[in-house]
């Protein structure tokens, strides 16, 4: 019995560690990569997004001034049947006016809450959607405005007309295309880069150049790609010597130095294995973008996106990805020997950006902490002191 005992502790100790799939972390947010402004005031907009679940896209935003008259500063609700009662009317016969901002239009007009809106430019209303949608065909100048409307209540009530002048209403109106591009899973799952295509239509339009464009999509943080300084919006000039080149090219790059190459699945493009040929070392390539030019050796590793564990049962435990590692000693309930924590960031320069946390002994009794702008330190609970790096 205990021979059994002690060789289902061991076994829980061996399967402690395991490997397995780490999700995919990207830079956050657009990358705006060119803003065109026209004569008339709008403003166009090209922003470049990875695709985590879906494919890369290219955001087109077109955003265009206006100016229009329009009667602003009014509240409504629909005279139902309680609300008719109340006010001694007849029921959907008109709108009523909750609220009037000040300065308004309507204010200035003379119309007050209380009132019940019978008619606009001899068009009678019954309810509030369709007592917006008259004044947006009736406005069309700055012309005044005829308002029917009935005030007080019951018998007492009495009709009266205001003339309401509309105002210049100016603001902005949005449209935004999105635009998928091709990609492929392989390239990113060996190296951590996102590589996308860029029709040449849209090339045109963002960089002059009506040619197909291969352009960095997404660099997962902390892997080979990131580390060798590429960066969402790099764009390919050129890989292992050759100029110009397409995705497939970059995709035939990488499949000749992996040892077992993936299936694809988002890539329309069937490669044959008599063309991928074999390659050796690093994939050498150059690139231009937001950064300036660069050139980078990136290393193809089919085991960079993979997560390792390892956990003893409060003795230690340990996690690494490829933008994290993690490990704690004794910690249980309280910390007896230490934790430590280091990830890497998403980077405005080719520079790795990174921040830890180390922290030994009972309670933090010494501390270490570092940020990509600053350094902390705690001794003895008590002592404590800071760098800054910029």
């Amino acid at each position: 019995m205990k021979f059994r005992t002690l060789a289902l502790a061991v076994s829980v100790l061996i399967l402690g560690g395991c490997r397995s799939w780490e999700s995919t972390t990207f830079e956050d947010g657009g990358l705006l990569l060119r803003e065109v402004k026209s004569a008339d005031g709008s403003v166009t907009e090209y922003r470049l997004y990875p695709g985590v679940s879906d494919k890369p896209t290219i955001n087109r935003t077109q955003t265009t001034p206006f100016e229009r008259p329009d009667i602003q500063g009014i509240v409504v609700a629909d005279v139902n049947a309680s609300l008719a009662k109340k006010l001694g009317t007849n029921a959907w016969q008109g709108v009523y006016v909750q609220r009037v901002l000040p300065r308004s239009a309507a204010a200035t007009a003379g119309v007050t809450s209380n009132d019940v809106i019978l008619s606009v430019a001899g068009q009678s209303v019954t309810n509030e959607q369709q007592f917006f949608e008259v004044l947006k065909s009736t406005v069309t100048s700055t012309g005044p405005v005829e308002f029917t409307i009935r005030r007080g209540v019951g018998a007492e009530a009495t009709e009266t007309r205001v003339t309401v002048v509309p105002t210049l209403n100016k603001g902005t109106e949005s449209r935004t295309d999105s635009i998928p591009l091709e990609s492929s899973s392989a390239v990113q799952h060996y190296t951590g880069l996102q590589v996308a295509t860029v029709p040449p239509t849209l090339s045109a339009e963002i960089w002059g150049n009506a040619e197909e464009t291969t352009i960095v999509s997404g660099v997962v943080t902390g892997s080979p790609a990131y580390h060798a300084g590429l960066r969402r919006g790099d764009r390919v000039v050129s890989a292992d010597g050759k100029t110009g080149p397409k995705l497939a090219d970059v995709r035939k790059a990488v499949y000749a130095r992996a040892a077992a190459p993936i299936a694809e699945s988002d890539s329309s493009e069937v490669v044959e294995a008599s063309a991928l040929g074999s390659a050796s070392g690093d994939l050498t390539l150059t690139v231009e973008g937001p950064l300036g030019a660069h050139s980078a050796a990136l290393p193809v590793d089919d085991t960079l996106m993979k997560e390792t564990k390892f956990h003893f049962p409060i003795l230690f435990d340990y996690s690494s990805g490829v933008d994290y590692t993690r490990w704690s000693c004794l910690d249980f309930v309280f910390q007896f020997i230490g934790n430590y924590d280091q990830r890497f960031r998403p980077s405005p320069t080719r520079q790795a950006r990174e921040e830890s946390e180390l922290s030994l002994f009972p309670l933090g009794m010494f501390e270490f902490r570092t940020t990509p702008t600053s350094r902390e330190y705690t001794m003895f609970w008590i002592i404590d002191w800071s760098t800054r790096n910029d």
